[in-house]
């Protein structure tokens, strides 16, 4: 499991990453600690705290269009921010609102990934089927459609290299 301050630190890791979607608690808890990290600077150096803001802008843009599209809306969206307290309050209602489920216009959805690592896949656990090998077919289809997820969540930066080469294999292992 994650710790509360790798949620920092991922995003900044994407620091240019505007495409693909990002869960509620991805988006807060960047939020959370980036602004904590900046009022204790601000109390300690006000410089540093200038120099953090600015370092932290592109990340934090970037967290927030992806938090938009797991909302299914568009980068666009960005621009409603502008207009005083209307926007803001929209903003963040938008921000607290639950993503789509599933996959949508930007991708596969960010909290179906750890269940990637909760236990076999739904292949392992079928029993060796008598019926003729068109279903087999269709089971094989499956493999594919998954394997076809777990390059999409490598390419989006959500799996490491290591991660999805491990998730490659149980599924492999599975057929």
């Amino acid at each position: 499991m994650i710790n509360n301050v790798e949620w920092y630190f991922g995003p900044l890791k994407k620091y240019v990453e505007f495409s693909g979607r990002a869960s509620r608690k991805e988006f807060w808890l960047f939020a959370l600690w980036n602004w904590v990290i900046f009022f204790v600077l601000l109390l300690v150096l006000f410089p540093l705290a200038i120099i953090h803001w600015l370092g932290t802008l592109l990340p934090y843009w970037a967290v927030w269009v992806r938090r938009l599209h797991d909302t299914n809306r568009s980068a666009w969206w960005l621009l409603f921010s502008v207009i005083p307290v209307v926007g803001t309050i929209g903003m963040t209602v938008m921000m607290c609102s639950k993503g789509t489920d599933g996959e949508n216009d930007y991708g596969l959805d960010p909290l179906a990934v750890p269940a990637l690592d909760a236990g076999p896949l739904p292949q392992a656990t079928l029993k060796p089927s008598t019926e003729p090998s068109a279903t087999k077919v269709v089971q094989q289809g499956s493999m594919a459609d998954e394997l076809k997820k777990l390059s999409e969540l490598k390419e989006s930066g959500i799996l490491t290299e290591a991660e999805f080469e491990e998730q490659k294999t149980k599924l492999l292992k599975s057929d």
